[in-house]
């Protein structure tokens, strides 16, 4: 942590609990039990409490535990519970607490909706405009993963602002990936995604993923400026050619940004 802090990274993602000897995918009753606890918000408090106290002492970056990874049917109601009882445990944080999901329509799918917002703060992978305005109208944050696109930059930007304060447009795992070879992926895309490759002398190369976030924030830029112009112009005849093009559909306006 003392060198992720002195490297200058604003915060860390735990992809699944930092302490062992317990399950904190799902409620671990038989864990809480060997601590004297019939309460299991109450053992999560007791041991996330200390593990806090520490980490001011030591003047770590804020830290986030992972809770889950895209759980589905019988795997989803653990994962709220569990959620939940952390949640409780924990309101506001620190410490936080997050798990990797996809909310894509609220009424067709209150389940991971209420996994969601049960969480401080929910890694989306799949996600509308519509289920990231009900979790902000919830009171809660979110952040993206499991996408590294031009466009997937831009619709970040242009659907959250500022709604990832502690999260990033990309998954928590970039730099792990470095541990494979990236130029022979064995398991999913993550290699794919990856920030930088390790060259055969040792060093980073940076991967096309950062001239593609240029792209995307370059778009993002130009969009707000022809939002303003069209405000500050309103009712000439390329105001309202502006306003027609930024309602096109996204597929529309990826076209015409790479054209352009």
């Amino acid at each position: 942590m003392a060198t992720a802090k002195e490297l200058g990274f604003q915060a860390v993602m735990f992809y699944g609990s930092m302490v062992g000897g317990y399950d904190a995918y799902n409620v671990d009753p038989a864990a809480m039990s060997r601590c004297g606890f019939t309460d299991y918000s109450e053992f999560l408090k007791a041991l996330f409490t200390d593990i806090q106290k520490h980490a001011v002492e030591k003047g770590w970056i804020p830290y986030f535990v992972n809770l889950c990874d895209e759980p589905r049917d019988e795997g989803l109601v653990k994962s709220i519970a569990n959620a939940e009882a952390y949640r409780k445990a924990f309101p506001k944080g620190p410490p936080f607490f997050a798990g990797a999901t996809s909310v894509e329509d609220v009424g067709k799918d209150p389940g991971h909706f209420q996994l969601a917002k049960a969480l401080h703060i929910p890694n989306l992978n799949g996600h509308s405009e519509a289920s990231v305005k009900a979790i902000h109208d919830a009171g809660g944050e979110w952040a993206f993963y499991n996408g590294g696109s031009r466009w997937d930059v831009r619709r970040l930007h242009v659907q959250g602002g500022q709604a990832v304060r502690h999260g990033s447009s990309a998954s928590n795992w970039h730099w792990g990936s470095l541990m494979g070879d990236p130029y022979y992926a064995l398991d999913g895309v993550e290699d794919d995604y990856a920030w930088c490759n390790a060259g055969p002398d040792g060093q980073l190369i940076p991967a096309i993923e950062f001239e593609l976030q240029r792209e995307g924030l370059g778009d993002y830029r130009r969009l707000l400026t022809l939002q303003r112009l069209a405000k500050e112009k309103a009712g000439t005849p390329a105001a309202q050619a502006a306003q027609k093009t930024d309602r096109r559909p996204p597929r529309l306006l990826q076209a015409r940004s790479a054209r352009t």
